[in-house]
């Protein structure tokens, strides 16, 4: 009788001991687990963070290219990309810097100002805006001297 009861104790020490094992190797895969789900946590908050200084960026960039104008009187079926085009052609920029659009902003109260609505123009890059203002300057200080 004892010979089976030790018989059944080592079969059950084997069973608890590969028990024992199994649950550390689980406590460990947890462990690492616990730091995965940390790291992709800080990832994501990394992603988030970096999204936000991109589409801030893109907005810079779009902003950096326009160009507002100011006092243009507006007119019934005016078109600006011949003003612009006009515009350039006095200033001497033949050919025109590239605009991408040109438009005027809608006001969107209908009011009894004097003033025009601004004509915005988006420029294909920060070069050809820079172009039109150094022209525009350069025209305003030779007026400015006589």
């Amino acid at each position: 009788m004892r010979d089976a009861e030790a018989r059944i104790l080592g079969v059950l020490n084997d069973k608890l001991s590969g028990i024992t094992g199994e649950l550390d190797q689980m406590a460990q895969r947890l462990q690492q687990l616990e730091r995965d789900v940390g790291d992709v946590r800080a990832l994501k908050e990394h992603v988030a963070s970096l999204e936000a200084k991109l589409s801030a960026k893109i907005e810079n960039d779009a902003n950096a290219n326009v160009v507002r104008i100011h006092g243009i009187p507006q007119h019934e079926g005016e078109n600006l990309k011949t003003f612009y085009h006009s515009l350039c052609f006095s200033l001497h920029l033949t050919p025109p810097p590239r605009i991408r659009e040109i438009y005027r902003v809608r006001q969107r109260v209908q009011t009894h100002s004097v003033m025009d609505p601004i004509v915005f123009a988006k420029f294909n890059s920060p070069r050809d805006k820079k172009e039109l203002l150094s022209a525009a300057g350069a025209h305003h200080e030779l007026r400015s001297n006589h």
